[in-house]
């Protein structure tokens, strides 16, 4: 007897808790992810629930402002410490440049 396997090929970056596309609920497990990428309240509002692709966009703005938010931090932070620290020591490395926010903004834009 043959038995033939299909690879399951997903697009490259694909998030690992999300099911490959046309799998059984693939579709709940990215609208999970989409939840989880907000801010919890937004799991009340079954309009996120029933129109995943608003859901997606609301994902996409609250990376883009948590990024935003934290770059203004740390600059601001970098400013704050620089009167204390030397000059060489008062650079802080942005958190945004890590592989798990920039990914997670590449996947909720789309661009992955």
């Amino acid at each position: 007897m043959l038995s033939i396997m299909t690879a399951v090929v997903v697009p490259a970056g694909w998030p690992e808790q999300v099911r490959p596309p046309g799998a059984p609920w693939w579709e709940d497990s990215a609208v999970g992810w989409l939840f989880d990428q907000c801010p919890p309240d937004y799991r009340m509002y079954a309009g996120l629930k029933r129109h995943p692709v608003v859901l997606a966009r609301f994902a996409a703005l609250h990376t883009e402002a948590s990024i935003q938010a934290a770059e203004r931090g740390i600059s601001e932070a970098a400013r704050a410490c620089a009167t204390f620290c030397r000059p060489s020591r008062s650079r802080v490395r942005s958190p945004c440049g890590s592989a798990k926010v920039l990914g997670c903004s590449r996947y909720v834009e789309g661009s992955a």
